[in-house]
């Protein structure tokens, strides 16, 4: 029988195929390493200023759930492998509405057009300030209520770009009760009582401020929105930037109308006056007639003392003498 021998990796060839093995496994557990680090520290954050985060578990071996809020004093801290941190803006905020084109939230020109209580179209601009709710709870219920479906999260800087869900947001849940609010308050006024007429625009703009909150807060589930300042949740504020008739030539045609009445008023004025005057003289004359000659006289003498007469006065039983009075006068 033939004999056979076994093929064994010997000598130097040997160690050269131990060596790469081992230098192999080497990398993997160093990749893994590397991997595991970068999760590690990877999963420290801080929360920005101007903003709440709130922080949810959802590393490979733990699930979904909510975590805790943190806040910029918190510094930074380590959220955990995988763990999403969501961070909402909590500073003031304004929404504007303005007619100049690409300056308000909407692109293009943009006003909110309403009916006076006498039916006249008109335009609002405004600028509502507010901020979110920055009770925790209140935060989290917005968040899981609202903010997430439209992709809230972020809008901490001027980029347009992180911003589109927190816009989107805002025109649909926001705009929707500005607007009714604003027609609710606008239909107190007739149109001549809000043209030009600062006063009662700044009562509009309270009426809207005051209930807006509310209205808000009952159409999306939670008092997510307040006012400015920063105790408790205050009132929204809303300022006036412009307002005006939807169409020229009503507001040409009321403006003409309006002219034409104060016209009126001056005419009927001035024939009061005039009718006021004549009942005046006529009464001036009656009494001239009933005074009789002594009136004009007196009045005469009143008004030119130099042409009053002289006196003198006698004695008892003392004669007098009289001159004539000089040839001419």
């Amino acid at each position: 029988m033939r004999s056979t021998r076994s093929w064994l990796p010997t000598g130097r060839a040997g160690a050269r195929g131990e060596g790469a093995a081992l230098g192999a496994a080497t990398m993997v557990v160093f990749a893994l390493v590397v991997v595991a680090a970068i999760g590690f520290f990877g999963g420290f954050a801080k929360v920005d200023v101007g903003a709440m985060g709130l922080s949810y578990g959802g590393g490979p071996f733990e699930s979904n759930h909510f975590q805790g809020v943190k806040v910029p004093s918190d510094g930074r801290f380590f959220n955990g492998m995988a763990d999403s941190l969501v961070e909402l803006p909590t500073s003031t905020r304004n929404y504007l509405v303005a007619p100049q084109s690409d300056r308000g939230d909407r692109p293009g020109s943009d006003v909110i057009t309403v009916q006076t209580s006498d039916q006249v179209n008109v335009d609002w601009g405004v600028n509502v300030n507010f901020r979110l709710n920055r009770d925790p709870a209140t935060v989290q219920r917005f968040w899981e209520t609202i903010g997430k479906n439209y992709g809230a999260g972020g809008c901490l800087t001027d980029d347009p770009g992180s911003c589109k869900g927190w816009d989107k947001m805002l025109d649909q849940k926001f705009r929707t009760q500005l607007e009714q609010a604003l027609r609710d308050a606008t239909a107190a006024f007739t149109f001549d009582q809000l043209n030009g007429n600062q006063a009662n625009q700044r009562k509009v703009a309270q009426a809207v401020g005051a209930g807006l909150k509310d209205d808000i807060g009952r159409a999306s589930g939670g008092e997510f929105f307040c006012g400015p300042l920063p105790e408790g949740c205050p009132d929204l504020q809303l300022s006036v930037i412009s307002f005006t008739p939807h169409d020229a030539q009503v507001a040409t045609a009321i403006a003409n109308a309006k002219a034409a009445g104060q016209e009126k008023a001056r005419q009927e004025n001035l024939a009061l006056a005039a009718d006021a005057q004549a009942r005046a003289i006529s009464k001036v004359a009656k009494a001239l007639q009933a005074a009789g000659p002594d009136y004009v006289l007196l009045q005469i003498l009143q008004q030119h003392p130099d042409k009053l007469p002289q006196f003198w006065v006698l004695n008892p039983g003392q004669a007098v003498t009289v001159p004539a009075a000089p040839a001419g006068r």
